[in-house]
């Protein structure tokens, strides 16, 4: 089984700006450089990242205290 599939949904530990649990596919949206964004939150090689409405994968760190979750 791949690691997508065996961290499919798993909470993060982590919690939006708004107090809301984060879970492997959730949908988040944030403020980057003036403009609203929408990233799912996907797991990929070993971390949970932001996948980006352009397919780019971010690896870099999460900061939930800047996201809201959407399909809360």
């Amino acid at each position: 089984m791949a690691d997508e599939e065996l961290f499919k949904g798993a909470y993060l530990g982590m919690s939006d700006k708004k107090g809301n649990k984060l879970h492997n596919g959730d949908t988040v949206t944030f403020n980057w450089k003036g403009e609203w964004v929408k990233c799912v939150i996907v797991y990929h090689e070993g971390m949970f990242c932001l996948k980006w409405p352009d397919g780019y994968i971010n690896k870099g760190s999460l900061n939930p205290s800047n996201y809201t979750k959407v399909n809360a």
